[in-house]
């Protein structure tokens, strides 16, 4: 599976997940650019070494509009063209029902899909300019369904899904394919590698049959 001249936008790129899809996708020949936030300076400048050259960090929050636009932006004058767009969701804290307030409840589950809304609305944007189609992958964070603390984030993930799912249907018609990676939980984080891998399998033309799918990793087995 190589990516070799394909141009890839991660946004998140300095998450545990993010970061893994941007050195594997470089490692297999594609430019990419990622976004980080400020501050992370020092992590940006590990990718950049690591994928000698072949991704370039931007330090923009791409829960903000203007960030997301500006991160797509430098994207389009750096790549070839924007083939694919990988969404890392960022991980959302661990709260019991009682001890969540309103604004908890409602900050957590905008930061969660405003990142989402605006890579899925840019990425659409860019794959129907240039009329071939393209690949947008969320990463889900890792959420123990059901358990204890995990209310915030089951729902801001069942909304994640729901978007990722609209977005297939609408666009699959026009050659765009939406699907998601939904992590298992393994001691508190899936492995990173195995998610770049199915965050890869399906941003690659191998995938163009697959359309609309939740693709849930299983734990693994110690």
């Amino acid at each position: 599976m190589t990516f070799t001249g394909r141009g890839i936008v991660v946004v998140g790129g300095t998450t545990a997940y993010g970061r893994a899809v941007t050195l594997a996708a470089a490692g297999r020949g594609a430019e990419v650019v990622f976004s980080m936030p400020a501050g992370s300076e020092a992590a940006a400048a590990e990718i950049e070494r690591l994928t000698d050259g072949r991704a370039t960090g931007v330090a923009a929050e791409p829960s903000r509009e203007d960030d997301a636009e500006r991160l797509f932006g430098v994207a389009v004058g750096r790549l070839p063209r924007i083939d694919v767009v990988v969404c890392a969701a960022p991980a959302l804290p661990e709260r019991r029902l009682p001890e969540l307030t309103l604004s908890e409840w409602e900050l957590g589950v905008a930061s969660a899909l405003r990142s989402a809304f605006f890579a899925s609305r840019l990425a659409v944007e860019e794959f129907l300019a240039h009329g071939a189609g393209g690949r947008l992958v969320h990463v889900a964070p890792t959420v123990r369904e059901g358990e204890p603390g995990q209310a915030l984030a089951a729902a801001s993930l069942q909304a994640l899904l729901s978007l990722m799912r609209s977005t297939a249907k609408e666009y699959g018609p026009r050659g765009i394919c939406c699907n998601a990676v939904v992590p298992a939980a393994r001691a508190g984080l899936a492995a990173e590698g195995h998610v770049a891998d199915a965050a890869l399998f399906l941003a690659s033309t191998e995938a163009s049959y697959v359309n609309g799918e939740a693709v849930r990793l299983a734990a693994a087995v110690s």
